[in-house]
Parts: C-alpha cells; structure tokens; sequence
C-alpha cells in the first residue's frame, strides 16, 4: 500500500488565520512540534465517573492512543455526547444549560435522521421486492 502524505489526509486540517493560534495551544499542552505534523486521530470515550459500567474505558482509551501514537498518528481525545449528558445534573447545578442542551439536539437529530433513513429504505426495499 502506498504510503499517503499528510498534507492529502483527511485529519489534514486548515484553519487559515486561527491554524497560529490552533499551535500555540498544542504547544501550550506539551504536543512538540514534530507531533503536531502527525496526522490526527480521535479517541472518542466515554469514561466517566458518574457510570459504573464505564469505569474501565479510561484505560482502554490509553492504549488506543497508545497504539495511534505508535503507528505515526496523534490521538486527541474527545469525550462522547452521550457522557455529556450523563454530566447533566452536574452542569444544571452550575447553570450550564448549554452544555446538556446543545449535545442533546445533536444527539436527538442524528438518532432521528438515522430512524428515518432506516425507515425510508425499509419501505423502498420492501416495495421493490414486489416488483420482481
């Protein structure tokens, strides 16, 4: 398999004018330059506290990252929406709405537009057996 650069990649990300700014936070959390140029990979996880059932999955997200790291990527991680509206009781308590209500939408649309197109396709498919 031939070997892909970067700059093709889709984690190959221009923010224009914010893209300085972008690096001196990844600076500023200890990423070196060297592994800013890596392309970059998400660790979706939702760890919690809150969850008994998740409790193990900070551990297992180390070593995907680990293994992302060791196959030339940067893993960033990045929490779930489905964590954050576990946290929701602790963000009402601070009058964070936003923070459960804007994940909320995005979940709520996402699920909703894959029912429909379940439904859609289940409707087009179960028609077109008739047909034949």
């Amino acid at each position: 398999m031939a070997k892909v650069k970067y700059e093709n990649m889709r984690s190959c990300w221009e923010f224009g004018e914010a893209s300085e700014c972008r690096r001196g936070l990844m600076c500023g959390m200890g990423y070196t330059e060297e592994e800013q140029k890596r392309p970059l990979i998400a660790v979706v996880n939702s760890w919690n506290e809150y969850n008994p059932g998740h409790v193990h999955l900070d551990k297992l997200a180390e070593r995907v990252k680990q293994g992302v790291r060791e196959a030339g990527g940067l893993p960033l991680e990045v929490i779930s929406w489905g964590s954050m509206l576990s946290l929701a009781q602790q963000a009402l308590l601070t009058k964070s709405w936003w923070a459960v209500v804007i994940p909320g939408i995005f979940l709520v649309a996402t699920l909703l537009s894959v029912t429909l197109l379940g439904n859609a396709l289940r409707y087009r498919n179960s028609h077109n057996r008739g047909k034949i």
